[in-house]
């Protein structure tokens, strides 16, 4: 299967006292994932190269549509895959709204590599 990322809004200041400073946060999500590779995920882990940090991650079922016995389709939740949806803080100190020096715009794949597990997806929004 192949996965999706989409790309949320917000902005965390790395440091509370210097909210002048803000960095992008965004969104990802990333479908058609093994369980296992979506339960490794969590809050806090940052990226190998340190250019990204977990705010939140959320994992539901990965929406498929099947077709029913007369012929029509219909969306239900897969009995395995998952759909992970990650927060993440962009925390590296580079150019604003990049990542491993390639700028993040929509349409652009995303990976997402941490210490045992590898997403990638498909950046669909994000904050300026």
């Amino acid at each position: 299967g192949g996965a999706a990322v989409v790309v949320g809004v917000g902005r965390a200041s790395p440091d509370p006292d210097s909210p002048e400073t803000p960095t992008p946060q965004v969104t990802v999500e990333a479908t058609d994932i093994h369980p296992a590779v979506a339960a490794a995920v969590t809050p806090d882990q940052t990226t190998r190269d340190g250019s990204l940090t977990v705010v939140d991650c959320e994992v539901e079922p990965t929406a498929v549509v099947t077709q029913t016995a007369d012929g029509g389709l219909r969306e239900c939740a897969h009995p395995i895959r998952k759909t992970v949806r990650l927060t993440l803080r962009v925390t590296d100190a580079g150019e604003r709204n990049s990542v491993d020096g390639a700028r993040l715009y929509i349409g652009r794949s995303l990976s997402c590599a941490f210490d045992r597990v590898q997403l990638t997806g498909t950046v669909v929004a994000i904050e300026p």
